[in-house]
């Protein structure tokens, strides 16, 4: 795991051509210096999409995690199910392993 990772939430959530090739540009400069984990999530809009074109000629090089954000299993089960994350070829960024996370608020101790 690389120390240090990116982010999509706010980048990737874009629309158009020019905003698009922006965000590839913005994948390429990350892997150039290592940062080789890039974090997204169904939540992010646009996010996932966007970085699964992007990393059209980087599929080896980067460590994609995504996740969902839930207060019990099975709120955290249906998202998943809805996002397609472990169903092959619906991942939003194909030819990656999954890493899958699931935030849960600690006061609700749920475990998705």
């Amino acid at each position: 795991m690389p120390a240090v990772g990116m982010g999509t939430w706010r980048t990737f959530d874009v629309r158009g051509v020019a905003a698009e090739r922006q965000a590839g540009a913005i994948v390429d400069e990350a892997l150039a210096v290592g940062a080789c984990f890039i974090d997204s999530s169904p939540m992010y809009g646009e996010a996932e999409r966007v970085l699964g074109r992007t990393l059209a000629n980087h599929r080896a090089d980067a460590l994609v995690a995504t996740k969902v954000w839930t207060r019990d299993a099975a709120e955290g089960h249906a998202q998943i199910e809805r996002a397609g994350l472990l169903r092959w070829p619906r991942r939003p960024v194909p030819d990656t392993q999954p890493c899958l996370l699931a935030h849960a608020p600690a006061h609700t101790g749920a475990v998705a």
